[in-house]
């Protein structure tokens, strides 16, 4: 039985798996259990024979605004050596063998805009907002998006984006390449897992065959992106840009909650 309150909700049927980004309150930013839930989620996706094909979404305004400020620490390690939290994640994005589409319901910033392009097809809602935040944040870019953005929009484009953190409207996103299509809201679910559905008829082994040739072509130019960019991440993480603007960040939280309280 599904729990509708769980943060990452995760429903099931002819061949789909659905994964919802559960946590509408704050804007589905993700939690270290989040992460790891998410990457449960693939990893048993990908082993089950009755899986043929991966939608993620998220619920309420947001698909995700990323990671959630109060989670902004260097990767934990499990009792058991296990690494987790959101490296494991994007290695399992990274390689997930399994078609996975996208459903970008809202805002997607951070995470929730790297995520899509690890992603083989990207529906938008004409609501959905993009934003790459990293440089603001201190920071130099996560997911390997140095290398999965410049494949899909081209180089300059990722570049602007990355150094500017500019906001990319829905329209904008299809005119880039960002996303495949961009429809109503109401559409957005409807469309996203008729097309997944179709895809799951299709044979299992010609689809994951296809897949893998689609990864072959980008997958060690998408694992080099992501571990120079956690040298630079662990470089910069905790440094006086990156101290500043966490702390503006929640200065600025605080007195939305106090206006609000």
């Amino acid at each position: 039985m599904t729990d509708l309150q769980a943060p990452v909700r995760v429903e099931d049927g002819d061949g789909v798996r659905c994964v919802i980004l559960n946590r509408p309150d704050k804007l589905n930013a993700m939690t270290e259990p989040m992460y790891d839930r998410l990457t449960e989620l693939l990893i048993d996706a990908a082993l089950r024979p009755s899986i043929s094909c991966v939608a993620i979404t998220g619920a309420g305004r947001a698909f995700s605004t990323g990671r959630d400020v109060r989670h902004f620490v260097a990767q934990p390690l499990a009792d058991d050596g296990r690494r987790h939290g959101s490296i494991p994640c994007i290695e399992e994005l990274m390689q997930f063998p399994k078609p996975l589409l996208c459903a970008v319901n809202g805002l997607a910033v951070g995470f929730g805009a790297t995520l899509p392009l690890h992603c083989d097809l990207v529906i938008a809602s004409s609501v959905a907002r993009f934003r790459f935040p990293f440089v603001e944040l201190g920071l130099a870019g996560e997911s390997a998006s140095s290398v999965t953005l410049p494949l899909r929009i081209g180089y300059q484009q990722a570049a602007r984006l990355l150094l500017t953190g500019d906001w990319v409207d829905a329209s904008e996103a299809l005119s880039l390449g960002l996303v495949m299509q961009v429809v109503d809201p109401e559409d957005l679910m409807p469309i996203t897992l008729d097309l997944a559905r179709r895809i799951a008829r299709m044979p299992a082994d010609a689809v994951q065959g296809t897949k893998r040739l689609l990864l072959a072509s980008k997958v060690e130019a998408v694992r080099t992106a992501f571990a120079r960019e956690g040298e630079s991440y662990a470089r910069l993480l905790g440094g006086p840009a990156n101290r500043a603007a966490i702390e503006a960040f929640t200065t600025t939280r605080r007195a939305k909650e106090e206006q609000k309280g």
